[in-house]
C-alpha cells in the first residue's frame, strides 16, 4: 500500500507530461498571404520553405524559397535549421500540403513555425514577387525607409557632424 501512495503521484506527473505532449505536438501558427509578405519584407532570417514538386517550383515560387516536397520533410531534415526556435514559413499551392508539413515540422521540434493559408495561388493572385525556375532568388526588400532606418541615419549623421562644445574646442592656431 505504500508503494502504490509514492507510485501514484509520479504515475499523474507522467500522464502530465503526455498530455501536455500530445497537445503541443503538431501546432503551428496559420497567417495570410499578406502577412507572410510582411514578414518576409522585415526579417532576412526567416527559413521559406516551399513544399510543393519540383515541377510546381520551377513554375513560380516566392523569392528565397527552399524546396523540399511535403513527403521529404522527415528525411530531408538535415537541410532544415538547426536552430528549432528558427522562424520557418511553410507553403504549398493552396494551404494543405503546407498545412500537414506544417504539424511535420512542429512534431520534429520547430517551435515558430506558420503555415500560409492560400498558399502560392493566392501570393500570385495579390501581385507579390515571384520567381520562375529552379534558382531560389532572392528576398527584396521594399525601398522605403522604415522608422527604425530613419533614426538610425539621423544619430549617424549627428555623431559624424558633432561640433564641440563651447569651451573645448580644439584650436590650431598658435597665440603670440
Amino acid at each position: 500500500m505504500r508503494l502504490m501512495g509514492r507510485s501514484l503521484p509520479l504515475g499523474c506527473l507522467c500522464l502530465a507530461l503526455a498530455i501536455s505532449a500530445a497537445l503541443r505536438a503538431g501546432t503551428y501558427n496559420e497567417i495570410s498571404v499578406d502577412q507572410a509578405y510582411a514578414i518576409l519584407s522585415a526579417d532576412g532570417s526567416v527559413f521559406l520553405l516551399d513544399v510543393r514538386s519540383q515541377d510546381e517550383y520551377e513554375e513560380g515560387h516566392i523569392p528565397g524559397a527552399y524546396l523540399i516536397p511535403h513527403t521529404e520533410i522527415a528525411q530531408r531534415k538535415a537541410e532544415l535549421p538547426a536552430d528549432l526556435s528558427a522562424p520557418v514559413v511553410v507553403y504549398c499551392l493552396a494551404g494543405y500540403r503546407s498545412a500537414q508539413a506544417s504539424s511535420v515540422l512542429s512534431d520534429l521540434g520547430y517551435s515558430n513555425v506558420s503555415n500560409v493559408a492560400g498558399g502560392f495561388s493566392e501570393w500570385k493572385a495579390k501581385g507579390y514577387p515571384y520567381v520562375v525556375g529552379a534558382d531560389r532568388g532572392s528576398f527584396a526588400v521594399p525601398d522605403s525607409f522604415s522608422p527604425l532606418s530613419a533614426v538610425v541615419l539621423w544619430v549617424g549623421l549627428a555623431l559624424a557632424l558633432r561640433v564641440p562644445e563651447s569651451g573645448a574646442a580644439i584650436s590650431t592656431a598658435r597665440r603670440p
